[in-house]
């Protein structure tokens, strides 16, 4: 079975101009076991990488995206595992592990624009290992830092900061968290432009009078002994969801998310924290209720009711306001299983269908603005339907991008019968309008 995918790439100022530019590849056939991804564009050449197992291609198109060539990498020959792709102005880096002679070890390879490999570099050898870890990668903002980790015997965290435009390793560190079961523990990993890497762990998100809910902050940069650990307490409530962001301007970690205060399945407002690991300033937590006309918006209830809370909803990626506040993003994710119709909530599905006998909802994005001191700046709520089925809402959601002035909220407006590709531009405001870029 093959899958037709069009490749779509912004030419020139597409997203700062009025008149807004659009190029499409011509159709590109695939198989249905490989899998695409967007490198990004390269002295005037858009890459787009390909692979299938062990075999990693790129795919080279000119400025009015025709295909150019085609280019298998260059790499160790024991079966190759690409574990992050990266470009830069004028070249890409991928890193990867391969086995030999019973070692696994980390490499790093820089291609040119052509794909011609300049340089390769090993960065660890991680020495007989018998079987193969689960390896994770965090990225810097600024796109520079890779952060390589992986757990050991389920208990111990093994991670490698490596800085792609030097081609070295920063440090490696290996420690053990305490009282640490990844499945109740392991929350995110954040890494600075500067390489300090932050674990943030969540405990005791069931919140009893004897192990009250709290985060605990891992840190850990190059010259620095051992790891430092700090405890940020709930004050009572449970995390409905949450997510880090390392503010880099501020130099502090940021979190935001929702509180739940009796049933853990249903969110009664909204947190933000503020942390500055270097200045000695005491956290900064605030807890605030969901105002009940908002909730009823956002619901799409007629009535507004007392004590109203929010369900179905999954944080998306947070961005960061020069103040050091933040705009939380929020989406409204309902997933029904049409053999015993119990609604499901479970992370995207990424990939070729593969969940047959699924409804996919993914409706309304829910914006808080938060200043630094934790007040609420503005709220909002942008409108959209996206209804699938049996697809792994592959095409479902959107995709954010940002510019000096506003925030482009990219999404399928019409998943099931036509190609309708439509953008909420969003001011620092929180005034939106709303364009239609691609109908066919």
């Amino acid at each position: 079975m093959k899958k037709v995918i069009w490749c779509i790439l912004a030419i020139g100022s597409f997203f700062y101009a009025n008149a807004q530019d659009v190029i499409i590849s011509d159709p590109i056939p695939i198989a249905s076991d490989h899998r695409l991804g967007l490198i990004g564009e390269i002295k005037e050449q858009a890459l787009m990488f390909r692979w299938k197992e062990h075999d990693y291609r790129v795919i080279g198109f000119n400025k009015n995206l025709q295909r150019k060539f085609e280019k298998k990498l260059e790499m160790e020959k024991r079966l190759p595992t690409v574990l992050f792709v990266e470009a830069s102005k004028n070249d890409f880096s991928v890193v990867y592990y391969h086995r030999q002679k019973g070692h696994l070890y980390f490499r790093a390879n820089k291609y040119a624009a052509n794909v011609n490999l300049l340089d390769s570099v090993l960065i660890a050898d991680l020495s007989k290992v018998f079987f193969t870890p689960r390896f994770h990668t965090e990225e810097s903002k600024d796109k520079n830092i890779l952060l390589l980790h992986y757990m050991q015997n389920e208990e111990i965290v093994n991670a490698f900061c490596y800085q792609l435009d030097a081609m070295k390793l920063l440090w490696k560190k290996k420690f053990k968290p305490d009282n640490y079961f990844r499945e109740q523990s392991f929350f995110q990993m954040q890494v600075s432009n500067r390489g300090e890497m932050f674990m943030i762990l969540k405990r005791n998100n069931m919140n009893t009078r004897r192990r009250p809910h709290k985060y605990t902050i891992l840190s850990y940069h190059a010259g620095q002994e051992e790891v430092a650990s700090f405890d940020i307490g709930m004050e009572g409530h449970t995390t409905y969801d949450a997510i880090f962001e390392y503010d880099n301007l501020n130099k502090q970690l940021i979190g935001g998310g929702f509180y739940s205060v009796k049933n853990g399945s249903r969110a009664n407002g909204w947190f933000y924290l503020r942390w500055k690991p270097e200045s000695g300033e005491e956290i900064l937590l605030k807890f605030h209720e969901f105002d009940q006309t908002f909730v009823a918006d956002f619901m799409n209830n007629k009535r507004v009711r007392k004590n109203a809370t929010i369900s179905n909803i999954q944080i998306r990626e947070p961005v960061l306001r020069r103040d050091g506040g933040m705009l939380l993003i929020a989406e409204k994710v309902t997933v029904y299983n049409q053999q015993n119709t119990n609604q499901m909530r479970r992370p995207r599905s990424f990939g070729f269908p593969t969940s047959p006998g699924i409804d996919y909802y993914y409706e309304e994005i829910l914006l808080l603005s938060i200043h630094p001191d934790g007040r609420l700046h503005w709220s909002n709520i942008l409108r959209k339907k996206q209804i699938s089925h049996s697809d792994g809402a592959v095409g479902s959601s959107f995709f954010l991008t940002k510019t000096k002035k506003k925030l482009h909220f990219i999404y399928n407006r019409d998943i099931q019968r036509s190609t309708l590709i439509s953008e909420y531009l969003l001011s620092g405001g929180g005034d939106f309008a709303e364009n239609n870029i691609i109908s066919t």
